[in-house]
């Protein structure tokens, strides 16, 4: 089975890429089905991100004055996702295919990133193995 680079239009430049690699690593590590390339797979795992959005969590800070502040935030990742065969035949597809997470917000803004990058590779692992799981069940 071959992974392509999934396409990725959104606002992380590296989603796209640490998405991939975490389906790529779950092939290897579940070692049922072989990571080939294209040229030697027998089917081939086409993705692109359609939804990657952080939302605010925010959390009362002063309830009498009613005052909020974000301490948390959420991650949700939609995927399109479709696994092809060597012939053309489309072997798994999802067009909704979603995962989220939550990540903390920091004391300053860089560590908030570092976070939320942090959070989207939690996020990967976790999505592609549930992946993983759902396109072996169609075989």
């Amino acid at each position: 089975m071959a992974v392509h680079a999934f396409e990725n239009r959104g606002p992380e430049p590296d989603a796209g890429a640490i998405l991939a690699a975490a389906l790529r690593r779950e092939i290897i590590r579940a070692d049922i089905v072989r990571l080939a390339d294209p040229q030697n797979a027998d089917a081939e795992v086409f993705a692109r991100i359609t939804r990657l959005k952080a939302s605010p969590i925010a959390f009362p800070t002063g309830v009498a004055q009613g005052e909020m502040s974000v301490g948390e935030y959420s991650l949700a990742i939609t995927l399109d996702v479709k696994v092809v065969s060597k012939d053309g035949r489309v072997l798994f597809q999802n067009k909704a295919f979603s995962g989220a997470g939550e990540y903390l917000a920091g004391p300053e803004p860089i560590a908030t990133t570092e976070n939320r990058h942090r959070a989207l590779q939690r996020l990967a692992e976790k999505m592609m193995t549930d992946l993983h799981d759902a396109i072996l069940q169609g075989f």
